[in-house]
C-alpha cells in the first residue's frame, strides 16, 4: 500500500505534526535491551508495513496516557463518529484527534469494514463509551485499525443477544458481547502504539476481542478492564487463520505485545489473556495483579478439546520474554495456565502468585 491516496483529518489548528512513514528500520520496532537474537525471526518490517498505507502522519513516541477519572471531564467533547466521518470500503483515513478533548461514541460503535483507519493523539484525547457501547468494530481481511496516543476508556460490550450495525449502507452481523474497547475480526489488524485501554468490559475480550484477526500492541497499558468469560484485557480466538508468516514460513502471528502493561484486569478465565489458536509473542512486558476464578490470573493458553481430537485450528508456540508476573491469582496457574501448545519463557519472573489448587 502506499501513501497517495491517503485522508488525512486534523481536528485542530494546531501547527502539522512532522510526517514520517511508520515503517521502521530493519534493526525492529523497538531496541530489545537483552537477547536481541531471541526475536530475531519476528518479522517487524512486514508488521511496520501494515500501517504505511495509512500513517503519512505519525507523531514520535509517547507514554501511555492516564486514563480519566470518572467524575472529571476533558475540555472539549465531541462526537467520534463525526470526527471520523464516512468510511467507505477501501478508504484509508489518517484522523489527528484535539488535544485535550473526550471523543464520546453515540450508542454504537465506529464500523469499518474492509477499510484502513489511523487515529493519533499527543497523549490526552479520550475515546470514551460512556459504559453503554463498545468503541471499534474491524472487519474484513487486510482491514487496519492504528491507534497511537490515545486513551479508550469506559467501552462496554456486554449485549445477551446478537445485533446488526448498518455503516453507510453497509450491513455488517454483530456478534454478541466481544471487545470492550476493539473488535477485531475476519482478517482485520490492530496495532496499538502508546495507547491507554481502561475500565472496559465485555462478556469476551474486556478490551480488545480478536476473532480471526491479529493484534500488534507496542507500549500500551491496558487496566482495569473486564471480561464476564475470557480474556479481561485481551481474548483472542482462532488467531493463525491470519497468516502473518514469519519468513515466509506458515507459521502465523496473531498477538504480538511488547513493552506493555497488563494490570488490575480479571476474567473466568484468562485475568489479563486468554488466547486460542495463533502464536504469542510478549518481550517486556508485565502483568501485574490480575485475576480469574478458574484458570490462568495473568494468562490462559487453550486449545479445545475437540480441536486436539480433530486437528481442526492450531495454538502454535507462545514466547514470554523477559515478562513479569507480579500480584496474579487464580483458582488454577496463578500466573500461567496452558493446555495444548508449546510455551517458551526467556528470563521471566514470577512473584506472590496464588493459586488455589
Amino acid at each position: 500500500a502506499t501513501a497517495t491516496n491517503t485522508t488525512v483529518i486534523r481536528h485542530d489548528s494546531a501547527q502539522a505534526l512532522p510526517r514520517r512513514c511508520c515503517a521502521r528500520k530493519s534493526s525492529g520496532m523497538i531496541p530489545l535491551r537483552r537477547s536481541q537474537a531471541s526475536v530475531a525471526a519476528f518479522p517487524w518490517a512486514l508488521v511496520s508495513a501494515l500501517a504505511v498505507g495509512i500513517c503519512a502522519v505519525a507523531p514520535p513516541p509517547v507514554a501511555p496516557p492516564s486514563a480519566p477519572a470518572l467524575e472529571t471531564s476533558s475540555d472539549q467533547f465531541l462526537s467520534l463518529h463525526d470526527a471520523i466521518g464516512t468510511m467507505l470500503p477501501g478508504a484509508q483515513k489518517v484522523v489527528n484527534l484535539t488535544s485535550n478533548s473526550r471523543y464520546v461514541v453515540d450508542g454504537s460503535p465506529v464500523v469499518i469494514s474492509n477499510a484502513s483507519l489511523a487515529l493519533q493523539s499527543d497523549g490526552t484525547a479520550t475515546i470514551d463509551g460512556q459504559g453503554s457501547s463498545g468503541l471499534f468494530i474491524i472487519s474484513g481481511r487486510g482491514a487496519v485499525l492504528g491507534v497511537h496516543g490515545v486513551v479508550l476508556f469506559n467501552g462496554s460490550r456486554m449485549e445477551a443477544s446478537p445485533l446488526v450495525v448498518t455503516n453507510d449502507g453497509q450491513t455488517l452481523a454483530r456478534s454478541v458481547g466481544q471487545g470492550g474497547a476493539i473488535e477485531a475480526r475476519d482478517g482485520a489488524y490492530v496495532l496499538l502504539r502508546s495507547v491507554h485501554v481502561s475500565n472496559c468490559v465485555a462478556r469476551r475480550g474486556g478490551g480488545v476481542m480478536l476473532d480471526n484477526a491479529g493484534l500488534v500492541c507496542e507500549n500500551c497499558l491496558f487496566t482495569d478492564c473486564v471480561a464476564q468469560l475470557e480474556g479481561g484485557a485481551i481474548g483472542t480466538s482462532n488467531g493463525e487463520l491470519l497468516g502473518l508468516g514469519i519468513d515466509g514460513t506458515e507459521e502465523s502471528l496473531s498477538l504480538v505485545i511488547i513493552e506493555s502493561t497488563l494490570a488490575n484486569c480479571s476474567a473466568k478465565s484468562g485475568g489479563g489473556l486468554m488466547m486460542e489458536e495463533g502464536t504469542l509473542i510478549a518481550s517486556h512486558c508485565s502483568f501485574n495483579n490480575c485475576q480469574s476464578f478458574v484458570e490462568g490470573g495473568a494468562v490462559c493458553e487453550l486449545k479445545r478439546v475437540q480441536d486436539l481430537r480433530s486437528g481442526l485450528g492450531k495454538l502454535r508456540k507462545s514466547s514470554f520474554l523477559y515478562c513479569t508476573f507480579t500480584d496474579c491469582t487464580s483458582t488454577t496457574g496463578a500466573a500461567l495456565y496452558t493446555v495444548g501448545c508449546d510455551l517458551e519463557l526467556v528470563l521471566c519472573s514470577v512473584s506472590r502468585a496464588v493459586s488455589a489448587a
